[in-house]
């Protein structure tokens, strides 16, 4: 074979003597024949207008096969600003200026027009900047673009990142950010961003823990008699300007001010006299609402995300990697779910009215005494 040793120009693996190429006729650019069907078209059609010619490289004295393409964990000098970048970027990480052929414009030619900059910016947006053939461990760019379906760039940066450097940590701000509404309103959202990239076994490990934590409370409460006696006064309390409300003896405004001034009071008898118990435990839950789950979301969410997305890939792939629909099953799979999310925040919402009626059922019903 003619092109035997030599890299795909899609895909970048090697043509071996049992694969069929297919040449594009313009300007003579290899294909393997599954990755001219994938888009029908030439991986170089953007460069036929500057009139580009695939050229076979020369092969060096001192070798006997041609050398394979550089692995991106390698790095490449921007050719504008001298930074280092991956050797599969398109464009530097520093300057956003082109280092390869193949983006916008020739290394070491700068984006001249808008064009060539809206290109650059959907280029960033859709593979982080990334040559989409270019490879992620045994996984191409292109692949993992139409696995995250919406706004894959940053996703795949952080993908590149971690299995470059073998990290587990990578902030993702979304899911931290879901997670941090906690502070505020004591309702955990963590497990919504799960649901919403179809990472469902976190996202239920997650709403069990919230759920355990949430009968754990309940009956912590239930067993202190300060909060037994709290809840009895504050039942006392409402029914006791309930009923001065509809003799209609004192003024309506002045009722609310006074109700919630004995409310307030009776909520610090409470603080002064609960159980050593319930306070470490109030503690401990103020803690890991505000501070710690926030923080484990937002950290460990993307390496959840990359492993699952890989796991998916290579499945999917195994099943359907030579069909026309590949890339679309890719899709389907992953991508994001609004129903997904919708669920999940409903879930966490019952897990907070469960925290807060909890101990109050059990008290009512005499469960804990």
């Amino acid at each position: 074979m003619r092109y035997l040793n030599q890299p795909c120009v899609r895909c970048g693996k090697l043509f071996t003597e049992e694969d069929d190429a297919v040449v594009c006729p313009t300007c003579g650019s290899p294909h393997h024949r599954d990755c001219w069907k994938e888009q029908n078209r030439c991986a170089n059609e953007e460069l036929h207008e500057q009139g580009f010619v695939w050229k076979m490289p020369e092969k060096k004295e001192t070798k006997t096969e041609v050398e394979p393409q550089l692995p991106p964990q390698q790095t490449i000098e921007c050719p504008f600003c001298g930074a280092q970048n991956y050797a599969n970027e398109l464009y530097c990480s520093v300057c956003h200026e082109p280092i390869h052929r193949n983006a916008s414009a020739d290394a070491g030619e700068p984006l001249q027009d808008e064009v060539q900059r809206e290109k650059m910016y959907a280029d960033f947006q859709n593979f982080g900047g990334l040559d989409p053939h270019s490879m992620i461990g045994d996984i191409s760019v292109n692949e993992y673009a139409a696995y995250v379906g919406k706004k894959p760039g940053s996703y795949i940066r952080r993908f590149m990142n971690m299995q470059t450097f073998s990290r587990i940590v990578s902030m993702n701000v979304s899911a931290f950010l879901l997670s941090a509404v906690a502070m505020f309103s004591s309702v955990v959202l963590g497990p919504v961003w799960f649901f919403y990239r179809k990472i469902n076994k976190v996202g239920a490990i997650f709403l069990a823990f919230l759920l355990v934590l949430g009968v754990a409370t309940a009956f912590v409460f239930a067993a202190d008699p300060a909060y037994v006696e709290y809840i009895q006064s504050t039942k006392d309390l409402y029914f006791q300007y309930l009923q001065q409300a509809q003799e209609g003896s004192t003024d309506v405004v002045h009722l609310v001010e006074e109700l919630q001034a004995n409310m307030y009071a009776q909520s610090e008898t409470f603080a002064l006299n609960s159980a050593k118990l319930t306070n470490i435990w109030s503690f401990v839950l103020s803690a890991l609402y505000s501070y710690v789950l926030p923080l484990l979301t937002g950290i460990f969410a993307n390496f959840f995300y990359f492993k699952k997305s890989k796991k998916d890939i290579l499945e999917i792939r195994e099943k359907h990697g030579q069909s026309p629909e590949y890339l679309q099953r890719l899709s389907l799979k992953g991508g994001v779910s609004v129903g997904g999310a919708v669920l999940g925040a409903v879930l966490c919402f019952a897990v907070f009215l469960l925290q807060q009626y909890l101990p109050i059922i059990l008290i009512t019903l005499g469960v804990v005494s």
